[in-house]
């Protein structure tokens, strides 16, 4: 059975991997490929020896969430951005009080209200902004650390909380001032927010552009089974199999031709606008439209490993 998973949460190469060795990990599935631009994974998995519910469990286990649609809309996708957005403005206007707080002791020796109500004002705004804008960051962080992995939030909140420690500890540790390190955590925080809106903006383009790319794809094929011709979802090919290809008919996925003739446009992968003429031997790409004549094929490439 084939099971498709909206996932929230992945923001590295690191995340995306970790859920997916995770879902591999699962007795019971068989194949796991998971896109990170799309936040989507695709499990294969035998329903008869593994539940969906331990699927999800093992993604939410890494401090992941497993969206309710598996595909993000437009709205959900410009919602995700002003919440980004939101999120980087309030940091950095906390980080802003802060460095107003810190370049008089840092270039000028001098001070705003007084030496330790400075640091200690610079604690305060730098744990508002850990608490309030960036608290998804350390929830996501101690999600991900209780699932015996480690992501991007944890080195975040490692750096922060350690910056941020060093008023505390001044207090009973005389070698350490209490203005050392104090609104790092503020501006850490902020260029990781900032980060994240980036992202978030990038990704909503890549994603769009992805799936109107995926969508021009054959959704099914005629296949070559005991001699007869049958028609099945397009997941269902496995390289080596025999696919048939009418006139006006999608190619289904990567191949060579084994016997036929036919012109294909080929515009979608090479841009070339001209009808291509394939016949037996040559390599054909899946989503290219053929023409006018009729063809038999061997799958070489199916999936995540075809030309698109």
């Amino acid at each position: 059975m084939q099971l498709q998973i909206g996932i929230d949460g992945m923001h590295c190469a690191s995340c995306s991997a970790n859920v997916e060795n995770s879902l591999k990990a699962l007795n019971g599935v068989s194949s796991a490929h998971v896109n990170l631009a799309l936040e989507e994974a695709l499990v294969e998995y035998d329903e008869r020896k593994l539940k969906q519910e331990l699927i999800f469990k093992s993604i939410t286990d890494l401090g992941f969430s497993v969206r309710e649609s598996v595909h993000q809309d437009e709205d959900e996708q410009i919602s995700k951005m002003h919440l980004a957005f939101r999120r980087m403005t309030i940091s950095w206007i906390l980080t802003g009080l802060v460095m107003i707080l810190m370049i008089p002791h840092m270039f000028f020796g001098g001070k705003i209200f007084g030496h330790m109500t400075d640091a200690w004002l610079m604690f305060a705004f730098s744990l508002i902004a850990m608490l309030f804008p960036a608290r998804h960051v350390y929830v996501s962080a101690f999600r991900s650390i209780k699932g015996g992995a480690a992501n991007m939030d944890v080195l975040i909140a490692l750096g922060t909380i350690s910056s941020l420690a060093v008023s505390p500890l001044s207090l009973v540790i005389q070698e350490i001032s209490a203005h050392d390190f104090a609104g790092i955590a503020a501006m850490i925080i902020s260029f990781h927010l900032t980060g994240r809106y980036l992202e978030s903006r990038a990704r909503g383009k890549a994603s769009e552009a992805i799936r109107k790319l995926i969508s021009l794809g054959a959704k099914t094929a005629i296949l070559m089974v005991d001699g007869a011709q049958q028609e099945v979802p397009i997941h269902r090919i496995k390289s080596g199999d025999i696919f048939v290809v009418k006139p006006g008919a999608k190619v289904p996925t990567d191949g060579v031709i084994i016997s036929g003739t036919s012109s294909l446009d080929e515009s979608i992968a090479t841009g070339e606008s001209m009808p291509v003429t394939r016949t037996q031997g040559d390599v054909v790409l899946g989503a290219t439209i053929n023409l006018d004549g009729s063809f038999r094929a061997r799958a070489t490439k199916v999936g995540k490993e075809t030309f698109l």
